[in-house]
């Protein structure tokens, strides 16, 4: 495994999309996140690159807390788009669960 010093190669600052690889995150991800203001790193501009500190980043790496609480969801009653088709999101539940959209319905929803 590398070292941080061997990831950064002392500079001061990364690309969007070297952040986003380091992250796991998508790029498109991550830019977004800059656009809506929900980045959890402060960015600048520095000619047509946005760029991202290496000290803000790993300041929010070692603020990371590794253990995730899991909810369920309550369920929601699908409903069809007008035509008599299924919605997708019961066609992704019904096929996470490895049922029929029938089925989840008869279950109660999504």
């Amino acid at each position: 495994m590398n070292s941080i010093d061997d990831v950064f190669q002392g500079r001061l600052a990364i690309d969007v999309l070297e952040a986003a690889r380091l992250l796991s995150l998508a790029p498109r991800t991550l830019y977004n996140q800059i656009r809506e203001g929900r980045c959890p790193l402060p960015t600048f501009k520095f000619g047509a690159r946005r760029l991202i500190r290496v000290a803000d980043l790993l300041n929010l790496l070692d603020l990371q807390v590794p253990a995730v609480e899991v909810v369920a969801a309550e369920p929601v009653v699908g409903k069809t788009s007008g035509r008599g088709r299924y919605k997708n999101s019961e066609k992704l539940a019904a096929r996470r669960l490895g049922i029929t959209v029938k089925e989840l319905r008869e279950r109660g929803g999504v």
